[in-house]
């Protein structure tokens, strides 16, 4: 998992007594945006297999915002406080005792829960590495609509070399991340 943990994370102690925190946007109800603030909240504890991620830039998706306006409640029921976000980008800054595949600096992106904070955890398979001329604001949109169209492709669709597809909607960006797994994979 790529764990942060505020305090931990910039170097102070921490005891079996203290707990660091992380500055999170807190949503404390459904109705508008006014029902968030910014606050302070426990922080989770890193387990072996970890990293800490400092993610400052995270998108808003059309996912928070039904999740927030309670669309979503049958399928994803939120307690509150609850802290939204899935897409996320940022640089690790702490590697587990058993993390592999990240080092710290490494900049990443992320489709996780909670990014709406200063530090985020979530599994391994949740990150990928930034491509180096990436900027981290830019790279912070693109996780559900870059898997949601690889996935089309490579799960839904399955094209073969040379199969030709017709792909309605490239010029948004789900259409374009589709476009983009159907030329990687041969397709015309």
């Amino acid at each position: 998992m790529i764990v942060a943990a505020g305090d931990a994370a910039r170097g102070y102690p921490q005891t079996k007594l203290e707990l660091s925190v992380d500055q999170a946007i807190v949503l404390t109800g459904m109705e508008t945006w006014t029902d968030s603030r910014c606050e302070k909240s426990p922080s989770r504890e890193p387990p072996p297999r970890s990293s800490r991620s400092g993610c400052p830039p995270a998108a808003s998706t059309l996912v928070d915002w039904k999740i927030r306006r309670g669309d979503m409640k049958a399928w994803m029921p939120v307690d509150f406080p609850h802290i939204l976000g899935r897409d996320t980008s940022g640089e690790v800054v702490e590697v587990g005792s058993q993390g592999t595949g990240f080092k710290v600096g490494d900049r990443v992106l992320g489709l996780v829960r909670q990014a709406y904070a200063e530090y985020v955890t979530a599994p391994l398979d949740a990150w990928a590495l930034l491509p180096a001329k990436l900027d981290l604001k830019d790279a912070a949109a693109l996780p559900v609509v870059a898997l949601t169209g690889a996935q089309l492709i490579e799960e839904a669709v399955r094209p073969r070399r040379n199969d030709l597809l017709l792909v309605t909607g490239a010029v948004g960006s789900v259409g374009r991340a589709a476009l983009h797994a159907a030329t990687k994979l041969g397709a015309r």
